[in-house]
């Protein structure tokens, strides 16, 4: 009983994260084994609202883990992935945070990594057992059953491990590696695409770190273990390799970088990448 009080935490609380008019912050009870998910009027110290009792939603369960919480960015809606058989399979769950009221079914089969589009409107989410992208809607009724679609595509037959939309909305960066963990990939996704799985662009070998100013995205090289600063937009990433190459990709390294966009000569007046030929691209 002992051992089992002592890995029971104390009344402890993180330090608050602002942001807009709110602060948010987990926080444990004394005696309690799970978290509390709340925030508050930003600068005060009391007016807490509990988005969320892990201990509620543990109760009369054999395992419960929330392995991940996050609000939307207009702090209407609360998101959180639990794992309810210690399996690393989730289901995700949305609050409404006006009514205090769940959506119906949750994302299922889905991995502990999503992340708010800018606008509030959809949550990507991964699919544990394909690894695919998928684009739930949020917000075209009130209370509404969540709605998802697979991004055609995205991360097929890997593992889906983390998500990151850049502050405009443009760009989304996946981050997912192969099941046995080996082999990273980095991609971006231009969701001003009518069709993102059609214009993605494959880091393979890379880790992501982080968007940087640019814009750019940093990555962790999985070979040398250096970190790389890589363009965002397809086009100029396009001309950097033009530079650095001193050809046109071939039709193999086009697949495996450039997903489903068509083959073109992209490095007018440099040679051909592929073994057809060495003759110069039109240009």
């Amino acid at each position: 009983f002992e051992e089992t009080k002592g890995r029971i935490k104390g009344d402890d609380s993180s330090v608050p994260s602002p942001d807009g008019p709110w602060e948010y912050y987990p926080r444990f009870r004394t005696g309690d084994q799970h978290p509390l998910f709340c925030r508050r009027p930003r600068g005060v110290t009391d007016s807490e609202i509990v988005l969320l009792d892990a201990n509620v939603l543990a109760a009369g369960k054999a395992y419960s883990e929330v392995s991940a919480a996050e609000h939307s960015p207009d702090h209407a809606l609360f998101a959180y992935a639990e794992d309810a058989q210690g399996s690393e399979v989730h289901q995700i769950y949305v609050k409404d945070l006006a009514s205090g009221q769940v959506l119906p079914d949750p994302i299922q089969s889905a991995t502990g990594n999503f992340t708010f589009s800018p606008d509030s409107r959809w949550v990507f989410v991964g699919d544990w057992q394909s690894g695919e992208l998928s684009i739930c809607a949020l917000r075209e009724m009130p209370g509404q059953m969540l709605t998802c679609g697979t991004l055609d595509g995205a991360n097929a037959g890997s593992q889906l491990q983390g998500t990151q939309i850049t502050a405009d909305g443009h760009w989304l960066l996946t981050t997912n590696s192969d099941w046995g963990g080996t082999t990273p990939e980095t991609q971006i996704w231009n969701l001003r695409s009518a069709n993102p799985a059609a214009h993605a662009v494959r880091l393979v070998g890379q880790r992501f770190q982080g968007v940087v100013g640019g814009p750019s995205v940093a990555t962790a090289d999985a070979e040398s273990q250096t970190i790389k600063r890589w363009p965002l937009d397809p086009d100029t990433l396009l001309t950097w390799a033009c530079r650095v190459a001193g050809r046109n990709l071939d039709t193999r390294e086009w697949s495996r970088y450039m997903g489903e966009r068509a083959y073109s000569c992209t490095c007018p007046g440099l040679p051909r990448g592929d073994s057809s030929g060495r003759l110069p691209c039109p240009g």
